[in-house]
């Protein structure tokens, strides 16, 4: 059921995004974008088999985590390039902090609290839920239109986030009493 429900989710997204309709070439952009999906899947399930439940509150595990990827990021800057027309003012170091600990932390701490809590399969879910958010802001804030195929998108992708959501049926053996009960 939860297969399914993964399997009708990325159909809904598909439907919503429509490749098909799109001209010229899919470009390095969008395989950029897929190698990133592939890399939450997997890094979700390496963090609820690896990383969670071992006892490291998941708020230790998250905080470390952004620490690592900060220094890389720090070691990557001299030979990658950075923003040289942007300076340190105030405002801009403010700013950076707060997208950085609000975004990103509160974020990447939620993750590991919802895998955790509810397991890899069912965080994932949550990245099936943004394009069904996203057209539905356009069409509210921007007056975007949205067509039937859409709409009817939108619809498989929550059944499919649904279908995730079922535990798996229980055995016979499950539902037998226990021995001197």
């Amino acid at each position: 059921m939860r297969l399914g429900g993964l399997l009708l989710g990325f159909a809904g997204t598909v439907l919503i995004l429509a490749p098909w309709q799109q001209s010229g070439s899919v470009g390095w952009g969008a395989l950029a974008i897929l190698a990133a999906a592939a890399s939450y899947a997997v890094a979700f399930v390496h963090m609820g088999r690896n990383l969670v439940g071992r006892g490291i509150p998941t708020l230790s595990l998250s905080a470390a985590q952004l620490v690592a990827a900060t220094g890389w990021t720090a070691l990557a800057l001299p030979v990658g390039g950075g923003p040289e027309s942007i300076e340190p003012t105030p405002s801009v170091v403010i700013a950076v902090v707060v997208l950085g600990v609000l975004c990103t932390g509160i974020t990447f701490h939620l993750t590991y609290r919802i895998i955790a809590d509810e397991g890899a399969t069912n965080a994932a879910t949550v990245g099936y839920l943004l394009p069904v958010v996203s057209v539905a802001l356009g069409a509210i804030v921007l007056d975007e239109e949205l067509g039937p195929r859409i709409i009817t998108g939108m619809a498989i992708v929550l059944v499919g986030v649904s279908m995730t959501r079922h535990n798996r049926t229980p055995s016979v053996a499950d539902a037998a009493p226990a021995a001197g009960s």
